[in-house]
């Protein structure tokens, strides 16, 4: 499958379940992996504003707001990211948020 399928296909897919943060994380990740870092970072923030409470689509936002040359953003999303990742003792999420956050 090309990147465009992918895309489209994963689109599709926050179409049918708007309200979901999980198939929007899908799409921010494609995204991102392009280099549409802008589009991968909307789609990461709207994760996050649909359960605050996801690690990843927090670390996401931030890996690509910074990847898009906006580090000052990414930072409270990096911060909140690590927070989260020590709150449900996920080690993983937690040493990519401080390496994100030493890099800033």
């Amino acid at each position: 499958m090309s990147p465009d399928e992918r895309l489209a296909k994963l689109e599709a897919r926050v179409a049918r379940f708007p309200d979901s943060e999980v198939p929007r994380y899908g799409y921010a990740e494609a995204l991102f992996e392009v280099g549409r870092y802008a589009e991968a970072a909307r789609e990461a923030i709207r994760a996050t504003e649909l359960r605050a409470d996801f690690v990843m689509g927090w670390l996401l936002a931030a890996r690509s707001l910074h990847a898009d040359d906006r580090s000052a953003e990414a930072r409270p999303f990096a911060e909140r990211a690590r927070a989260l990742s020590i709150e449900q003792r996920h080690s993983q999420p937690r040493q990519e948020a401080e390496e994100l956050l030493e890099s800033l």
